[in-house]
């Protein structure tokens, strides 16, 4: 691996640790709320937080559209990055899902994959979604 890439990621997991850090000081409570969510659906705990930011400029990039597809149903869920780029979602344990980014106009920017197999105890996981930077400026800023 390159001496920039590894560069590239610590400088992202600095900016993805400040936010989670930042966003708990604001008031957000990523455990009680998953807890809440997990007691409400009376099953495991699962919840996915993510972040999306600008691959340029490494900003938080809010109102961009992120969806959740359950592979083995074709169920879709939306969520809009909120003003300091974060999102998240319930999860459900024994799942494979799509995690995509997409533009205003529904251009696919970014897909990942997430597999909650296996997972039988409380968890908050966590992503990182990154906007190109060739259509960065293209995607609703803040």
């Amino acid at each position: 691996m390159h001496r920039s890439t590894l560069w590239l990621i610590a400088l992202l997991l600095f900016f993805f640790t400040a936010g989670l850090q930042a966003y708990a000081s604001s008031g957000y409570q990523a455990k009680a709320d998953a807890a809440e969510i997990a007691q409400a659906a009376g099953e495991v705990k699962l919840v996915l937080i993510g972040i999306v930011y600008d691959e340029t400029t490494l900003k938080p990039k809010g109102n961009v559209t992120v969806e959740l597809v359950d592979v083995s149903t074709k169920t879709t869920t939306k969520a809009v990055s909120q003003k300091d780029g974060h999102f998240y979602f319930q999860l459900r344990s024994d799942k494979f899902y799509h995690i995509n980014l997409r533009s205003a106009d529904g251009l696919l920017l970014a897909s990942r994959e997430l597999s909650t197999a296996n997972k039988q105890q409380a968890e908050v996981m966590q992503i990182l979604l990154t906007v190109p930077a060739a259509v960065a400026q293209n995607v609703v800023s803040n």
